[in-house]
C-alpha cells in the first residue's frame, strides 16, 4: 500500500507542477500579447494528425498543461485516499 501511496504523492505532486506551469505559461503569453483563448490554431498538431511536425502553439501548451494538471491532481487524491484504507 505503500507503493499505492507514493504513486498518488507523485501525480498530485505533479499535477500541481502541471498546474504551477501552465500560470507561468499564461503569464509570459499576456507579457508577449500572444494569449488567446482559442487553442485549437492551425499550427495545433492535434487538428491535423498527419503532421506533427507542426508542433504546438503558445496557447495550446498552457491549455495542455491545465488539462493535465486538473486530470492528474484528483487521480492523485483518489490514489492515495485508496492506499490510506
Amino acid at each position: 500500500m505503500r507503493l499505492f501511496a507514493l504513486v498518488g504523492a507523485l501525480l498530485v505532486a505533479g499535477g500541481v507542477f502541471l498546474l504551477v506551469d501552465a500560470g507561468l505559461r499564461v503569464q509570459r503569453c499576456i507579457a508577449t500579447d500572444v494569449w488567446s483563448l482559442r487553442v485549437w490554431a492551425a499550427d495545433f498538431w492535434l487538428l491535423v494528425p498527419r503532421n506533427p511536425s507542426l508542433g504546438l502553439s503558445q496557447n495550446a501548451h498552457w491549455f495542455l498543461r491545465v488539462v493535465g494538471g486538473l486530470l492528474a491532481v484528483p487521480i492523485g487524491l483518489k490514489v492515495v485516499k485508496l492506499a490510506a484504507r
